[in-house]
């Protein structure tokens, strides 16, 4: 920039490459009357020979007296690298907010788990003794009958999230109960069961015994599945 009152600004041919502080410690030694020392500062940071240095020291100083502050296109691309890392990190903050995000959505409920859907047809029924009227007679993956009772001990409706574990051999599925299935759980019927068949979309798919049975989930062992099989009924738990 110029001072309204000074006249045209000299330009320099090697200073306009100083960094602003070289340019300040230039201009320091000239201000206090070290011309020679300025001169040899100038030809160690430019590389210039002593006459160029002499004539830029001789613009410096005149700018100086003028008033003018100098203002080199260095400065401007000190200021433009300035705002660019600026907004690099501003992207990467944002690129890591938008991962942060992700993680929270899906991750970290799966690690909860996931939410049975209302409309699944998951249902268990607990295994008959005899067979008699009404009862179901049921087909296994394996081929062997089961008998069950036509009544329905729970239904998808009765839980909120599962856990599902295909590598276990047999894989498992960890099934948390809502406040319906909670007020089920304290059913005659439901306390008395031993040992149940799990019904999906009307086939049955496995026989099991509760591994694990508390007043908030369920666990049951999903015997003769494979991995592949046991992600399918994972999956459609959730439809």
């Amino acid at each position: 920039m110029q001072n309204a009152s000074s006249g045209p600004v000299a330009t320099n041919t090697v200073t306009m490459n100083l960094s602003l502080h070289q340019q300040r410690e230039v201009r320091e030694l000239l201000a206090t009357g070290h011309r020679d020392q300025a001169v040899m500062r100038l030809r160690e940071v430019t590389g210039c020979d002593q006459a160029t240095a002499e004539a830029d020291i001789d613009v410096m100083a005149l700018n100086s007296s003028a008033g003018v502050v100098p203002a080199a296109d260095h400065v401007r691309v000190d200021e433009s690298r300035s705002r660019g890392s600026a907004w690099t990190l501003i992207a990467a903050i944002l690129v890591f907010v938008a991962i942060l995000g992700t993680v929270y959505l899906y991750l970290f409920p799966r690690l909860r788990g996931e939410y049975v859907s209302a409309t699944s047809t998951l249902e268990l029924h607990a295994i008959s003794s005899l067979e008699e009227t009404g009862s179901l007679s049921l087909t296994l993956p394996d081929g062997s009958k089961v008998i069950a009772d036509d009544k329905t001990l729970l239904k998808a409706a009765d839980f909120s999230l599962f856990r599902g574990d295909e590598f276990q051999l047999p894989a498992r599925l960890t099934l948390c109960f809502s406040e319906s299935g909670r007020e089920r759980l304290r059913t005659p019927e439901v306390m008395a069961a031993k040992e149940l068949v799990v019904i999906l979309n009307g086939r049955a798919i496995a026989r099991t015994r509760p591994a694990g049975w508390t007043e908030t989930s369920i666990v049951i062992e999903l015997p003769g599945l494979s991995s592949s099989d046991a992600n399918e009924i994972f999956a459609r738990l959730t439809q």
